[in-house]
């Protein structure tokens, strides 16, 4: 299959020319016919590629959909899914931002929130490249809208900057292509929250393509954290990226919370190239019944003096599939680097799967590097432990897969942020308690 015969299939037969929009800067527009003759060229011809080893990419490739979603014109039941809170909120609806349903707010001096598509010239695509990944070439060409946030020195977030990725019925068949651009100054201060969910394509007949980008660039001692919660309907394929710049003495610190889906690919990048810069790298991925899970790292130990730690955990039932791909590479100039990863899963049934791949690849040699991989199944002593104690196996059960996820959670320094992975965790692990238990007892 030739790649032009690939996008033939990945997209919806009709014009395949980029979507320029009125008055878009002609350095957009020229990233976007890039992108779209990248991914001629390139297509999906992803045989024998180690970075895609084990990744589900057949219903990706075989989908159909259409590449220009449209807003949703009646807000009413979209806005019951948006929680209240005080953060400042921006929601995009099949990758349109929607204005009734946001809420901006009070910015502090130094700080610029914007859609992107209304922000004008932009350094968009200095990070995520297209060459050689197909999925980001095509949300370059076809990205509608997502958040522009640029904070100046000294600038500080006392509230999360908090995105809402909605797909709604009239996102069947659709690829909704979120792009983000985020760029903290000298000294800055910024928590942001990605949700996505698409609660109106449970049934396996409703898809949706959820392609989103993310760029980040930390200035010189900026702290970032970034947290992105995915929990979209059986029907969506999630196949997302985040790629971020360190400069000297910047933080980073990614939590990735994937609790739904039908096939989900998250890759994120991070290039530390400023000394002293440090990552904290937390992912917690939950499956059940088909679901696909895939997690892909990739982290660039640059320059010296520089700190990752990176901890994926998984919990895995009925016959879900998993993969954790990481990649920590340190160069020859990079001394005195610390980076420690570690992957964990807990398998509840005999036909959930997970492929882990723990990597690292050092080329210097005054480091403190490790690397580590560990897939089992629970405990029975402890569950014995606490059905002794009258609790029920179902509830039994709960209180030690939520007790495995915590560790993630608990490492979200924003206690109400914490509070609520933590509810949407708990949420969906009596779900699937339920399912485990319906079927253990032999009922559909």
């Amino acid at each position: 299959m030739s790649p032009f015969d690939t996008l033939q299939t990945l997209i919806t037969a009709g014009d395949l020319t980029v979507p320029g929009k009125p008055g878009e800067p002609a350095g957009n527009l020229k990233l976007r016919q890039e992108a779209l003759d990248s991914f001629r060229r390139q297509g999906f011809n992803l045989n024998g590629r180690e970075d895609w080893k084990y990744g589900n990419i057949k219903p990706l490739v075989q989908g159909r959909f259409n590449p220009l979603a449209k807003g949703h014109e009646e807000q009413g039941d979209l806005a019951r899914l948006l929680p209240f809170t005080e953060n400042h909120r921006l929601v995009f609806v099949n990758g349109v931002f929607d204005a009734s349903l946001s809420a901006l707010g009070d910015l502090p001096e130094g700080v610029r929130l914007t859609p992107l598509a209304a922000g004008g010239e932009t350094d968009l695509g200095r990070l995520a490249r297209v060459e050689h990944n197909p999925v980001t070439a095509l949300n370059t060409a076809f990205w509608q809208d997502g958040l522009l946030l640029e904070t100046a020195e000294d600038a500080r977030l006392d509230r999360p900057v908090e995105l809402f990725f909605l797909v709604d019925e009239g996102g069947n068949r659709t690829m909704v292509s979120p792009r983000n651009l985020v760029v903290a100054g000298a000294r800055s201060r910024l928590t942001i929250i990605e949700r996505y969910l698409a609660p109106f394509t449970e049934s396996a007949n409703t898809a949706a393509l959820v392609a989103p980008v993310t760029e980040i660039t930390c200035g010189e001692d900026a702290q970032v954290q970034h947290v992105k919660v995915f929990r979209e309907g059986r029907g969506t394929l999630h196949y997302g990226s985040t790629h971020v710049r360190q400069q000297a003495g910047s933080r980073y610190a990614s939590h990735e919370i994937a609790l739904g889906g039908h096939s989900l690919r998250r890759e994120l990048h991070v290039d530390l190239d400023g000394a002293g810069a440090t990552c904290d790298l937390k992912a917690l991925y939950l499956a059940d019944g088909d679901q696909h899970m895939d997690l892909r790292t990739r982290v660039n130990h640059n320059v010296p003096g520089c700190q990752t730690d990176e901890l994926y955990k998984g919990i895995l039932d009925g016959r879900a599939r998993a993969v954790f791909d990481g990649l920590i590479k340190v160069a020859r100039d990079a001394q005195q680097t610390e980076a420690f990863q570690t992957n964990r899963n807990l398998v509840l049934s005999d036909d959930a799967v997970c492929y882990s791949i723990p990597r690292l690849e050092i080329y210097a040699d005054d480091v403190k590097c490790s690397h580590g991989s560990t897939t089992g199944q629970m405990d029975e002593e402890q569950l014995f432990f606490l059905r002794a104690r009258g609790f029920d196996d179902r509830t039994a059960r709960t209180m030690l897969t939520m007790a495995f996820a915590r560790e993630i959670i608990a490492t979200v320094t924003d206690e109400n942020l914490a509070a609520f992975l933590a509810d949407e965790t708990e949420e969906r692990l009596l779900a699937m308690a339920r399912q485990d238990f319906h079927t253990r007892n032999g009922e559909s």
